[in-house]
C-alpha cells in the first residue's frame, strides 16, 4: 500500500498514521509492546531502504524516520492507557 501526497504537511501525517496503525497492528499479533515497536520501526525503516533508497521511488529521509517514530510513541501510549 503506498500512500501519496505532494503536500509536506499531509506526507508527514501519512508516515505518523501508518506507524501507529503498524504497531498497533502487530501489537494484536504478539501482544508485546518492545516487539510491536521494533516491528513497526523495521517497517518504516525498511520503506526508507528498499522503496526510496534502492527503488529510486523517493528519497530517505531522517524525518519520515521521525515521524514514524513519534507514531510509534503514540502506539505505546494507547497501549499503555489500556492497561492502567
Amino acid at each position: 500500500m503506498v500512500i501519496y501526497s505532494s503536500e509536506l504537511e499531509h506526507y508527514q501525517k501519512n508516515h505518523f498514521t501508518l506507524s501507529t496503525i503498524g504497531y498497533l497492528g502487530s501489537y494484536i499479533i504478539t501482544d508485546s509492546i518492545w516487539k510491536s515497536a521494533l516491528i513497526a520501526l523495521l517497517l518504516g525503516a525498511s520503506k526508507e531502504l528498499i522503496y526510496d533508497g534502492l527503488m529510486g521511488r523517493g528519497e530517505p529521509l531522517w524525518d519520515d524516520m521521525k515521524w514514524n517514530t513519534l507514531g510509534v510513541f503514540q502506539g505505546i501510549g494507547f497501549t499503555l492507557s489500556l492497561k492502567i
